[in-house]
């Protein structure tokens, strides 16, 4: 029996604050890549872009996410995106385009992109899973 790989794309809308969610969309990335399929792309979007931001080390969280989504790009190569619209509206970057304001905040592995990028990622995954 041939075992067939899927591509995944994740979208990360929840809050870190909310941390069944947000852990629940962590473990299920390492599940799929656990389970040898292709973890295309995380997409951070919405108050989900907050999960980006170094500066936030919240007291009530049960582990650094930040540092596990930046850990998993490293090892496994997956991309990790951020919505621009959401990162200023979120106040992750500034509208002046600062870079030192710009790379204070975010994970040095998340890049800024538009909803083009989501989009595309959609169309080249097998599955898409929203949390």
């Amino acid at each position: 029996m041939d075992y067939i790989i899927m591509k995944y794309a994740l979208i990360v809308m929840s809050s870190p604050y909310n941390e069944e969610t947000s852990i629940t969309a962590y473990l299920f990335a390492k599940h799929v890549i656990k389970m040898n399929h292709k973890l295309y792309s995380v997409f951070f979007f919405a108050n989900g872009a907050l999960h980006t931001n170094m500066k936030d080390i919240s007291t009530n969280m049960s582990c650094n996410l930040t540092s596990k989504w930046n850990k998993l790009s490293i090892k496994f190569g997956t991309k990790l995106y951020i919505c621009i619209n959401s990162a200023l509206k979120m106040g992750l970057i500034s509208h002046k385009n600062d870079q030192n304001d710009f790379f204070s905040k975010i994970g040095l592995h998340f890049k800024l992109v538009g909803l083009g990028v989501l989009v595309k990622n959609m169309q080249k995954c097998d599955r898409v899973l929203q949390l």
